[in-house]
Formats: C-alpha cells, structure tokens, sequence
C-alpha cells in the first residue's frame, strides 16, 4: 500500500539519509527492467539472461510500487 511505501522510505531516509545525496523513485519498473536487462535497449543495456534478470530486478521493487485509491 501506499502507507507501507511512506513508512519503508521513511526508514530509508532515517537509516541511509546522511550517506544518501539523491533519492529517486522509478515510473515503471517493470518496463525499466525489460527494456534494461532482457532487451538490451534501455540502460544499462544488458541481455545477457533475457529470460531470467528482468524478473531479478523487478522483483524486489514491484510490489513496493502499489498505490492506495
């Protein structure tokens, strides 16, 4: 949920803020990931494991990525 998101970047920025100078979010995962790691034509342009890395990098950041309506 969307609240679970606040309270882990919360952490987040508690934990690692000093050490931290630029904090992202990311549109997209999912297609992030395709397109970066099974297609090759995102960065960082790998395609070395097409059918197994997209689903490793996606994984620990989809469901992180779930919004209250």
């Amino acid at each position: 949920t969307a609240s679970a998101f606040v309270a882990y970047a919360n952490l987040c920025f508690e934990r690692f803020g000093p050490k931290v100078r630029h904090w992202i979010t990311i549109n997209e995962p999912a297609v992030h990931a395709v397109y970066g790691y099974g297609r090759g034509e995102h960065a960082p342009g790998r395609a070395v494991a097409p059918t197994k890395e997209p689903y490793l990098v996606r994984a620990p950041v989809c469901p992180l990525m779930q919004v209250d309506a």
